[in-house]
């Protein structure tokens, strides 16, 4: 069995400095929000009356800020027993079972509570191009909670062993640090080299279970009008995008794929079916200012998922990254589409 490590550690050392401040932040946080709260609850009802008294956004996001920390902390305990229960075993499949099961439970656990304080709702078009592991799932991202929702889909209602290529600032989160590092995961680091990233995401390609999904998202970042123009420029500085470029320039709302990634997990993972995955109701949702205007959510989030068998993907590499953004321009139209019926809708 190859190892488990993500190639993105940055050693024990690293490790224990960071966890010592965020586990401890986490710990010491817990018990000063909830003697905060007699405070926080009566001023958060007294905003949200003054400025939004139908949605309530900032009593809810207090409500949900509870949730978050309870479920990290239960998460927290959790790993840690685990860790004393496998001792001597931690790269067995049991020891990754066991975390598959606790990462299903963590997301759950929050996804329960933001259906419950700030209203998400999903519904999937698709849901059966879900089904049928191991899969490469490339999807969009747009906000701060919509990469939950492939969480939930795909590893809470269906018990798959998720692989998920993440930025490194997301190690902060005590819990996607530790657990996230127990499984196969890479954090990239994006101001390193290209080479070494793309490598290690596509070794997460590498010995795939008849569970497993791999989850990345070719944007690299979350969408915005600036960060797309950004996208558009460097693709207009390269010499070989050939005809790439009119199709970037062609989207909405979505940024050109960064077919990296995605390629070196299409040449590890030769047999896998890919399926594309996108959604709309996150749209403003990219910081926490936009999510306090946007909850509760009004209507439910939509989601599609496209399933393509692997024989229709093409050999080559530069065929292969056509092939990626013609289905990043359908996967285009459909937001679009559903966009403006939404606002007719209104």
């Amino acid at each position: 069995m190859s190892s488990r490590r993500d190639p993105s550690t940055d050693g024990r050392g690293g490790h224990l400095k960071r966890r010592v401040v965020s586990v401890g932040g986490m710990v010491v946080a817990a018990p000063l929000l909830l003697l905060a709260l007699p405070v926080l609850v009566p001023v958060a009802l007294v905003v949200d009356l003054l400025t939004a008294p139908r949605r309530l956004p900032t009593l809810r996001a207090v409500g949900f800020a509870v949730a978050y920390v309870f479920t990290e902390l239960v998460g927290l305990a959790a790993s840690a027993a685990l860790a004393v229960r496998f001792v001597g075993r931690r790269d067995s499949e049991a020891w990754i079972d066991a975390h598959v099961r606790l990462q299903a439970a963590w997301t759950g656990m929050l996804f329960r509570s933001a259906r419950l304080l700030l209203g998400l709702r999903v519904t999937v078009d698709g849901e059966e191009d879900l089904s049928r592991p191991p899969l490469l799932v490339f999807g969009r991202h747009v906000s701060l909670v919509d990469s939950m929702v492939s969480a939930v889909l795909l590893g809470s209602d269906r018990g798959y062993e998720l692989r998920y290529v993440l930025k490194r600032e997301l190690r902060a989160d005590p819990c996607l640090d530790i657990v996230g590092h127990r499984l196969r995961n890479h954090f990239v680091d994006r101001t390193g080299g290209d080479a070494a990233e793309t490598a290690a995401v596509g070794r997460l390609g590498d010995d795939l279970r008849a569970d497993t999904a791999v989850i990345i998202f070719p944007e690299g970042t979350r969408f915005s009008p600036a960060k797309r123009d950004r996208a558009l420029q460097r693709l207009r500085d390269r010499d070989d995008t050939g005809d790439l470029l009119p199709m970037a320039e062609d989207l909405r709302h979505l940024l050109p794929p960064r077919p990296g990634g995605a390629l070196a997990l299409l040449d590890r993972a030769p047999d896998t079916d890919v399926v594309i995955f996108g959604h709309v109701g996150f749209e403003g949702l990219d910081s926490f200012p936009g999510l306090w205007r946007g909850v509760p959510f009004d209507r439910p989030v939509e989601v599609l998922a496209r399933r393509f068998d692997r024989a229709d993907v093409p050999l080559e590499a530069k065929d292969r990254a056509r092939w990626l953004f013609e289905r990043w321009a359908e996967l285009d139209e459909w937001i679009d589409g559903r966009l403006r019926d939404r606002e007719e809708q209104r």
